[in-house]
């Protein structure tokens, strides 16, 4: 039987936190491109994906797309480290019980 937590997901979380970013650094207003540097690292695929499209975007749509897709980006991300760290449990957990004295 599996556990249910009351608490968000981390998938969720990490979304949620990269979506209250980007709206932070675009209501922020920073000289030049200043505000995407804070993208730049943690949002690369997006920011490569971006990068092929930007001269079809406005710069207000381009944070639009920089936060759902980099949202997306963090949600995948958050669903990997979540099932790595499910599995790695529940080897674990196999592995002690595997190591007590039988009886």
């Amino acid at each position: 039987m599996m556990k249910r937590y009351s608490h968000l997901p981390l998938p969720v979380l990490l979304a949620l936190a990269h979506a209250l970013a980007v709206l932070l650094v675009y209501m922020e207003h920073y000289e030049g491109s200043w505000g995407g540097i804070f993208f730049a690292i943690p949002d690369l695929p997006v920011i490569v994906l971006l990068g092929f499209c930007k001269s079809f975007l406005s710069f207000e749509g381009y944070w639009l797309v920089l936060a759902i897709f980099g949202s997306l980006w963090w949600y995948f991300l958050g669903y990997l480290l979540a099932r790595i760290w499910r599995m790695r449990s529940k080897r674990l957990a196999n592995s002690a019980y595997d190591t007590q004295p039988k009886h």
